[in-house]
């Protein structure tokens, strides 16, 4: 018993999760007599508190009540002071507190949704923060990568821990395709709890630097100023100090054109960062075949993803504003490196919008065309760049999570049953336009 950091009274799950996220070793008894006092006995549950009686005066056991207390004082001000569930709900999640993020951790409900980005990801901005996820779709950072164990704190445990306990209740889920997932009945509590001390998947987002402006994201072109290219220099020498640009699995970019940004090219020029896997994201109008030689002798797994939204030139240069022809003849190129068996997956994206619907399926023959392994359909997001009524035009969402008739009937084109197709973007959407489109008439 003394190897161990606590000692819990009564195996319940809860106990296993707060000793994830204290980062303890931990053991449990059934009987206080099994006690002996050296270590700190947890009680989570008050019901069990008059079966320890005899404990009291000697002041060996703490409750839930002292754990609140505990992350209270670390936490420099506790702005909204509650501890109930349903009021700790309505308060962002950027706002909340240790203690309150304890809470809804602990007590809220499991559902019935499978995702392990937040254990195994992270996200880096711009500031340097350390995102679980994109932050499109989670609302509380693990902390800046300057930050000393940013990816072994109290946060970090408590967003992770809501994967694994599967609540993801600091997740917006409302934005995420698995929002509809209900709620378990039963959690599995043999499931193991472990952290991981260096992320499997880095995603960098650390530049915005792009040569398109694209109607979905941005108004003007973007180029980061020199303090801004310094800051993020700054950021990837952080990442290379504590091993994370060689020992995770590189996606670049979240943010920007990889192949326009100095940051990004210096990554890929720099001969001490190797590693064993790189995903690209880029638009594919700079991805020549001098672009590709930074990739082939530097990481063992390519993997390519090309956003386009289009299949013809006069959409794509309403939307995206980029050269089709260079992009084709680049995407000729990685064709034939797919071919080659060069690229492990080549993947094309598409933003569907009201402007480009009509260029869907020939996009599906496009993809075929140059050996694509995906073809990734999604759903327009609100970047800001238009007004909301714009936005709501363009999206083809409806109020009542269904998609306009004219996008529903699209998806009944055979062009959408080819296994290479991927709409699950859309698969709920797809589900309540059914109902509401296909509704029987007596």
């Amino acid at each position: 018993m003394n190897n161990y950091d606590f000692v819990f009274y009564k195996n319940t799950f809860i106990n296993r999760e707060i000793a994830f996220i204290l980062d303890k070793e931990y053991e449990f008894i059934d009987n206080v007599d099994e006690f002996n006092g050296k270590k700190k006995l947890f009680i989570s549950d008050l019901k069990y508190l008059s079966d320890v009686k005899k404990l009291k005066r000697h002041k060996d056991y703490f409750l839930m009540e002292d754990l609140y207390d505990y992350f209270d004082k670390i936490d420099e001000e506790d702005a909204n002071g509650t501890r109930d569930l349903e009021k700790i709900n309505e308060i962002p999640i950027n706002e909340l507190t240790l203690t309150q993020m304890l809470v809804k951790v602990l007590y809220s409900k499991p559902r019935d949704i499978n995702c392990k980005i937040l254990e195994e990801e992270a996200n880096i901005d711009v500031y340097g923060d350390v995102w679980g996820c994109c932050p499109t779709w989670t609302g509380k950072t693990f902390g800046n990568i300057t930050s000393k164990d940013v990816y072994n704190n109290y946060t970090e445990r408590m967003l992770k821990l809501s994967s694994m306990n599967k609540t993801f209740c600091f997740c917006f889920l409302n934005m995420c395709k698995n929002y509809d997932k209900p709620y378990l009945k039963k959690f599995n509590e043999n499931i193991e709890l472990k952290s991981l001390k260096i992320p499997k998947q880095l995603t960098l987002s650390i530049d915005r630097t792009c040569n398109l402006k694209c109607k979905s994201c941005r108004n003007e072109f973007y180029k980061a100023s020199i303090i801004e290219s310094f800051h993020s220099f700054e950021i990837v020498s952080k990442l290379k100090e504590i091993g994370w640009l060689n020992n995770s699995c590189l996606l670049m970019a979240g943010q920007g054109e990889v192949f326009f940004s100095p940051t990004y090219l210096k990554i890929l020029k720099d001969p001490s960062i190797t590693g064993d896997t790189i995903k690209i994201m880029s638009n594919g109008t700079l991805f020549t075949e001098n672009k590709w030689k930074l990739l082939e002798n530097k990481f063992k797994n390519i993997y390519v993803a090309i956003s386009i939204d289009a299949s013809s030139k006069d959409v794509y240069t309403k939307l995206r504003r980029g050269n089709f022809d260079v992009l084709l003849k680049n995407l000729e190129m990685l064709g034939e490196k797919r071919k080659e068996g060069k690229i492990v997956s080549y993947q094309f994206n598409f933003v569907v919008q009201k402007d480009n619907i009509s260029d869907m399926p020939n996009f599906i023959k496009l993809a075929k065309r140059f050996n694509v392994d995906i073809v990734k359909f999604t759903k327009l997001n609100d970047w800001g760049t238009t007004s909301l009524e714009e936005y709501e035009e363009n999206s083809l969402l409806t109020d009542d999570d269904c998609i306009s008739r004219e996008l529903y009937e699209m998806f009944k084109y055979p062009e959408f049953k080819d296994k290479i197709v991927d709409i699950s973007d859309f698969s709920t959407y797809i589900e309540n336009s059914k109902k509401k489109y296909e509704r029987k008439t007596s």
